[in-house]
């Protein structure tokens, strides 16, 4: 794991046309911005292709970018997901797929109650009110502390614990319907 100085030192460095910094940036933010896709897309090859797509648009601003950088790219990603489902014209439509690296999710002795209840999950936080997914995404998912999502959504650590225990709420009522 990157940490904020080695991030700073490859966000400087790709500013400046390092490629190896570029390299070592992007190679950083590629499956981050994949797992945030996976779980807001409703396919493995519409999260890759978004993928790609909003990594341009970060290689294309970066010279520009000022503030959060992390706040920055989530809010690119998260705008171009938007734009997506315009484009698609639907919303909250999710077929289930799996996560191509089940290892980030199950470990070599799962079985398929795991991957049912991964799935559920996927559907249930689709179902989520946008603020809510993304906390959820940012903190449980992509594993940020309370405030660096703070930082990254622009609000405070309070309203992130607030949007926190209202997803999880709102998770575990999702989850134990479903095994009504």
């Amino acid at each position: 794991m990157i940490d904020e100085k080695e991030l700073a030192r490859l966000v400087a460095g790709a500013k400046n046309n390092d490629s190896t910094s570029l390299a070592g940036l992007f190679g950083y933010l590629y499956p981050k911005i994949y797992t945030f896709c996976f779980y807001r897309v409703s396919s493995e090859e519409d999260a890759k292709d978004l993928t790609g797509e909003i990594l341009l648009k970060i290689m294309k601003a970066l010279k520009k970018q000022k503030g959060s950088f992390l706040g920055w790219v989530y809010r690119i990603a998260s705008n171009h997901i938007i734009d997506y489902y315009r484009r698609k014209s639907r919303r909250s439509k999710v077929e289930v797929h799996h996560h191509p690296d089940s290892s980030v999710f199950l470990s070599k002795e799962a079985d398929i109650d795991d991957m049912i209840r991964r799935d559920q999950l996927k559907i249930a936080l689709a179902q989520l009110p946008e603020e809510q997914r993304m906390v959820t995404l940012l903190k449980f998912i992509q594993g940020y502390k309370n405030e660096e999502v703070a930082e990254i959504l622009e609000k405070t650590v309070g309203a992130v614990k607030a949007l926190q225990f209202r997803a999880l709420r709102s998770l575990k009522i999702m989850m134990e319907e479903d095994r009504k």
